[in-house]
């Protein structure tokens, strides 16, 4: 088992490479969540390093925040990939835009494009986020559910660590599964914690097929639910929700 979350100082500094306009984001940001929110966080150093993907459950509209808020600690800028409707909505748009968030256009011709942007961010060393979920969780206990195959692939292209991320305590500040009005009072406590790499060696280099990136997903998830685990001191179900 793994120890209980602790708090960690935040880093004052963003270790990527960035322009300017983005480190003028973060400390408003982060001030913001301080007053908002306690925070728990564990396994900030599996962040260090260069380029890697990092996968976490998804429970809340509001769990970006808090995810987004762990990778500043690390001292990484967090690259999100996020629905392609929402660059499209004025003034956040432009926000997330010159914030060199990644679009998503589901279900459409385009659609491969994000996988590319993710994979070149990737190779530039920076860190990449994403929820192979797709949606906030729809398991009735909240758990993690089954994946899509995006962070495995992701990973294994562009040759990458692949992080797992567990959180817990954004759903108390804006419940799901649907988008609703926060609820600040009393003040909740959001706890993230970053696991040890996925072991992918037996994958790399074999052809990436449906079964064998259904079963490297399935590794992932496995291992975000047992970090979902140790911050919620329960036990994971053996088998995930599949919404499908």
């Amino acid at each position: 088992m793994t120890t209980a979350p602790v708090l960690v100082p935040l880093q004052r500094t963003i270790s990527d490479p960035d322009i300017p306009a983005l480190r003028r984001v973060t400390g408003p940001l982060t001030r913001l969540m301080r007053r908002l929110v306690r925070v728990e966080w564990n396994g900030l150093e599996h962040l260090h390093g260069g380029g890697m993907v990092a996968a976490a459950n998804h429970i809340s509209y509001a769990d970006f925040l808090s995810l987004g808020h762990f990778a500043l600690a690390a001292g990484r800028w967090p690259h999100f990939l996020g629905k392609e409707s929402l660059f499209r909505i004025p003034i956040i748009g432009r926000v997330v835009t010159s914030c060199e968030q990644i679009p998503v256009h589901r279900g459409s011709s385009r659609a491969a494009e994000a996988l590319s942007s993710a994979v070149a961010a990737v190779q530039q060393g920076k860190l990449v986020l994403l929820y192979p979920e797709g949606t906030v969780t729809r398991d009735p206990e909240q758990w993690p559910m089954t994946g899509r195959h995006g962070a495995v692939r992701m990973a294994l292209e562009a040759g990458c660590p692949l992080v797992p991320v567990g959180q817990w305590g954004a759903q108390d500040f804006m419940p799901g599964p649907r988008p609703s009005l926060p609820r600040p009072l009393p003040r909740k406590t959001f706890r993230v914690m970053a696991g040890a790499p996925v072991d992918l060696d037996d994958y790399r280099g074999e052809p990436m097929t449906s079964a064998l990136l259904s079963e490297a997903t399935a590794k992932l998830m496995a291992r975000i639910s047992e970090l979902v685990g140790i911050l919620r001191e329960s036990e994971p179900p053996a088998e995930p929700f599949s919404p499908r």
